[in-house]
């Protein structure tokens, strides 16, 4: 069964992404939903990402220098492209 995780996968580190040991190791969710905007841990998810609310207004996305995407009319979350190195 696919598995969605919010914001940050259970047992990744927010930062550095998914452990090299422990229980977490290796899981990889089929779908991951990143509250406000993605998070630095992107960098290592490969799978379906979107990006869920509109929770930053446009002259504090601009001052913190967040690129934020494009919702359609009144749409909560839209699907972004993966953050691959």
């Amino acid at each position: 069964m696919p598995v969605t995780s919010v914001d940050t996968p259970s047992g990744w580190d927010v930062e550095t992404g998914p452990p090299e040991e422990g229980p977490a190791k290796g899981f990889m969710p089929g779908a991951l939903v990143s509250l406000t905007a993605p998070k630095p841990l992107v960098r290592y998810y490969r799978g379906r990402h979107f990006v869920g609310g509109r929770f930053v207004p446009p002259g504090i996305a601009e001052k913190y220098e967040v690129d934020m995407p494009e919702y359609q009319g009144v749409d909560q979350i839209v699907e972004v492209g993966c953050c691959r190195e």
